[in-house]
């Protein structure tokens, strides 16, 4: 055996040892052996959430649309932009070939970072001067921050798959370092990391443009810039490829400035701040410090989850605090400290609350808000720089020398860094909460699957918007999904997109009277109706009551008595009976007409009001009005609507698109106007353009113009 050949044994011992390690030691934080394979390791908030996507891909394929969620036209996640995690939904579509269960997956997927991480950790650590012992260490370490097991309870699962981010900075120090040549290698990490979350890749592209900047700085020449920006540009177009299908979603069927909108504050709110750094992991094993860290969390303020993941331990605090003096007192040390010490600068310059992100939020864009996250590349920086100190102290003092004394030194460091950075209860997986609900859910869904036939719409109540709610009562956000994870036959009606028609219809269903609402659902194909409790203030008392009342039937209620579910079959029959086939019809045809067209007030419009038994829009001298079909084939209206300005004398209006261009007269009697349109699929725009005089309007702040009164539409 040839001595390369030997070298590369070794080598790859070394690696699968730290895998391996990496899972034992996965097993033994999280009580393993004590786990179902058939239950999920999470089940509440994102974790819900989450667990769709997975079944949504197990079910059709992809995770982008699912006809069983969303009823009745099925939900589209388009809105949401997630498509910038391909790289992790093609994990999961592969993982779906082995096993249909989606909570074997989710665990599964959950395992499998902690050894990734340690790998990709252990290569770059060894690269940039770290010795097998120490690196290992760091990878450890590394792997088991306390973001990575509060992420996953948080259902950020994505997030908690960090594994490029080593990769990331080992580019950034190349660069830095004025060392760059790996473009291959290079071009395929900037791939990847546009297909591993739109946050990874921002921070990615912060540090490689940093680390450019300071290597020209420093080196007085471009090309470690220029390096970097093209770097920069192989992530950003990575980015935007993968997220192509919403681009396009968005092109054909407008934009929905409801979902994911995110306000420039917020960049504070969930800003990085360097006490969360610094103070212990909530719930620390160490009676004094879990009440220090309970203290702060009672009484600081702006405390957020994000910021309670960002704790880098005792280990990674003395790292991250030595960088900072490294560049204060202008301690030279080695090339790579130098380029992290400054990384970390501007790792902090940017995420810290008030700093250059909020900076950002304010004049660019305020889409990336949550800067705490930049914690974990600090991480990164902070426990490598404490072993590469160990290892220049061991190399200095003649210790490395003694194999014994180094395994045994970084046996107690891992032990240690472990005990500090693992809390009593962050690595709980599977509690007893997770268990007994998620057996609940699975003995109620199985038993209305046994009553109703395959296909049928169940709708649920209360009716919450998605995404992103927030708990009601005491239903937490996602949790009307939970139903559908236990599901193969049923369709169910929460997961219609917020904005769109099915959940404008939906919110204005669930207000009507409980006699009419049940009409209403009945004219859409629903034959059952879900109920979850805890989202009532009664416990969902007197609604039961109500929809028992209309019915006359009893409800079938959960093991834990938290659900309950009404079979209306034999109120549509009766429903049915008392209606001509015509007048029930005309019922689902107006009804399916709702649910395919919207009308969206566009730019240039204001708020809805009302009054005087009209209601109305003010416009601006332009505005725009958005005609969304969301059929397949071309849909034929009556639209009808006044316009009206302030002044007797009349003004010019004109409307003008694809499908119309008209030349009105308008004054303040109104001018009424009336069209009929063949509206195809997508989005067709209607341009409203006039030179009426400004309204005069003491102490209101917006610029009026016109209105457009009473609008109504109608399918012909």
């Amino acid at each position: 055996m040839s001595l390369f050949q030997k070298n590369t044994l070794i080598s790859l011992f070394h690696y699968i040892f730290a895998a391996v390690l990496s899972l034992i030691l996965f097993a033994l934080v999280t009580h393993a052996w004590r786990l179902s394979a058939e239950l999920p390791f999470y089940y509440s908030w994102d974790s819900i959430f989450e667990s769709t996507w997975i079944k949504s891909i197990i079910d059709t394929g992809w995770f982008m649309n699912n006809p069983y969620i969303g009823a009745p036209n099925g939900y589209n996640l388009a809105d949401f932009p997630l498509s910038t995690n391909r790289l992790f939904f093609l994990i999961i579509k592969l993982l779906s070939y082995l096993t249909h269960s989606y909570a074997k997956i989710f665990n599964v997927f959950f395992i499998l970072p902690f050894p990734i991480i340690t790998l990709s950790t252990l290569f770059v650590s060894k690269r940039l001067g770290l010795n097998y012992p120490f690196a290992l260490a760091s990878s450890l370490l590394f792997t088991y921050l306390p973001y990575h097991f509060f992420r996953g309870a948080e259902g950020h699962l994505f997030l908690s798959s960090y594994y490029m981010i080593p990769l990331t900075i080992w580019l950034a120090v190349l660069i830095g370092t004025n060392q760059f040549q790996r473009w291959r290698a290079a071009t395929l990490i900037g791939i990847l990391l546009g297909a591993t979350g739109i946050y990874y890749a921002f921070f990615s592209i912060f540090l490689l443009f940093s680390a450019g900047l300071i290597s020209s700085v420093n080196y007085k020449k471009l090309l470690p810039l220029y390096q970097a920006l093209i770097l920069i540009g192989v992530i950003a177009l990575s980015v935007i490829a993968n997220l192509a299908p919403e681009i396009l979603y968005k092109m054909q069927y407008g934009g929905n400035a409801e979902v994911a909108a995110r306000a420039p504050f917020e960049s504070e709110l969930y800003g990085l701040k360097i006490t969360q750094l610094l103070l212990p992991v909530d719930h620390d094993r160490v009676p004094v410090l879990a009440a220090l860290k309970d203290s702060y969390n009672h009484s600081s303020m702006f405390v957020t989850s994000e910021g309670n993941f960002a704790s880098l331990g005792l280990i990674g605090g003395i790292g991250f605090l030595t960088l900072l003096l490294i560049i204060l007192f202008g301690i030279r040390m080695s090339k790579t400290i130098d380029v992290m010490s400054k990384l970390n600068l501007a790792a902090v310059l940017l995420a810290t609350t008030g700093g250059l992100g909020t900076l950002f939020a304010y004049t660019l864009s305020p889409m990336i808000r949550c800067y705490a996250r930049i914690s974990v590349f600090i991480a990164f920086l902070s426990i490598f720089t404490v072993f590469y100190l160990i290892q220049k102290l061991t190399e200095k003092y003649n210790f490395s020398k003694s194999k014994i004394f180094i395994w045994i030194l970084i046996t107690a460091i891992i032990l240690f860094g472990m005990f500090n950075q693992i809390g009593k209860s962050n690595a709980a997986v599977q509690n007893l909460t997770t268990v007994a609900n998620y057996n609940n859910d699975e003995n109620f869904v199985r038993a209305i699957e046994n009553k109703m036939p395959a296909g049928s719409m169940i709708y649920q109540l209360p009716y919450l918007f998605f995404p992103e709610h927030g708990p009601l009562v005491n239903m937490l956000d996602y949790e009307q999904f939970r139903p559908y994870l236990h599901s193969h036959t049923l369709k169910w009606s929460y997961g219609s997109m917020r904005n769109r028609p099915v959940a404008t219809w939906q919110e204005k269903t669930s207000c009507l009277p409980v006699s009419d609402m049940i009409k209403e659902i009945s004219y859409a194909g629903f034959t059952g109706i879900y109920l979850d409790r805890n989202g009532y203030v009664d416990h969902g008392l007197a609604i039961e009551k109500q929809i028992a009342a209309v019915i006359n039937e009893v409800p079938l209620i959960s093991p834990d008595s938290n659900f309950s579910f009404f079979d209306i079959r034999s109120y549509i029959t009766t429903l049915k009976n008392s209606e001509s086939s015509t007048e029930w019809n005309q019922h689902v045809d107006l009804l399916h007409s709702q649910l395919t067209l919207s009308l969206d007030w566009g730019k240039g419009f204001y708020d809805l009001e009302t009054g005087n038994n009209k209601t109305w829009h003010w416009s601006q001298t332009q505005s725009t009005l958005h005609l969304i079909n969301y059929n397949k084939n071309p849909i034929r209206i009556k639209i009808s609507f006044t316009l009206v300005s302030s002044s007797p004398t009349p003004a010019d209006l004109e409307i003008k698109g694809s499908l119309i261009h008209e030349k009105l007269k308008i004054n303040d009697a109104g001018t009424r106007f009336s069209q009929m349109m063949n509206i195809p699929p997508g989005n067709q725009t209607l341009s409203f353009i006039s030179n009426t005089p400004k309204v005069f309007a003491p102490g209101d702040a917006r610029s009026l113009f016109f209105r457009v009164e009473d609008l109504q539409w109608e399918i012909v």
